[in-house]
């Protein structure tokens, strides 16, 4: 069982590193390009703020198909839960009319000497 107290502070590098990784996946350009399917896990699984569960084909068939807006992410922070693996936490704001805010969380895990993401959550809230 994995208790709080077995999380660690990411090192500050690590967590820039992840974080502009995370960020350029909300750029508009970015979303339907090569690069986010080399990001993903091929075990990846996304939860929509909808509530619907994807795996990585459908996840990339619907960024592919996705109308692009403007997606501004504020108050990320990283934790390190293993030594191979970290989670993501930050806040988007969709500048859809109206706005559209969600609370995200992505893990992301280190294997064969790159970091790729294997989850991530979207979840609706109200202006934050």
């Amino acid at each position: 069982m994995l208790r709080l107290s077995t999380i660690m502070k990411c090192e500050p590098e690590l967590a820039a590193k992840l974080i502009a990784l995370e960020s350029s996946m909300l750029n508009p350009d970015s979303r339907k390009s090569a690069d986010v399917a080399a990001l993903l896990t091929d075990d990846f699984v996304e939860i929509g703020s909808s509530g619907n569960q994807y795996d990585k084909a459908e996840a990339l068939a619907s960024l592919a198909e996705e109308v692009p807006v403007v997606v501004t992410a504020t108050h990320y922070s990283a934790r390190r839960i293993s030594q191979d693996v970290v989670l993501i936490n930050y806040r988007t704001c969709r500048q859809t009319k109206p706005p559209v805010y969600s609370l995200r969380s992505s893990i992301w895990y280190f294997n064969q000497g790159k970091w790729r993401l294997t989850f991530h959550q979207g979840t609706s809230t109200g202006p934050l």
